[in-house]
């Protein structure tokens, strides 16, 4: 496996790559929801693109498991249904014989 070194990104690189503004990236930093990057000056922020990348395969993942979680209750309530289906035909079909 290759491993690339980091780079720097600047605030609108990681608004790019995020697709969030600036003001909800450093609403999320004070929260504690987004990597805080890192001072490289006396007012320069950089975030590492390995921070980036790892906080959005994070995302992706914990978007997953609520697609899981909603939709499980709608596959139960369809299994209920064939299962209702499938008992009421065969609840009609000893009942013509």
């Amino acid at each position: 496996m290759h491993s690339l070194p980091f780079t720097y990104m600047p605030i609108r690189a990681v608004c790019g790559a995020v697709g969030l503004s600036t003001s909800r990236i450093y609403v999320l930093i004070k929260a504690g929801d987004f990597p805080p990057g890192d001072l490289i000056g006396a007012q320069s922020r950089r975030w590492k693109s390995t921070d980036i990348a790892a906080w959005l395969n994070e995302q992706a993942e914990k978007a997953s498991q609520r697609e899981a979680e909603l939709s499980a209750p709608l596959k139960r309530k369809a299994n209920m249904a064939v299962i209702r289906k499938a008992s009421l035909r065969k609840e009609a079909d000893h009942a013509a014989s």
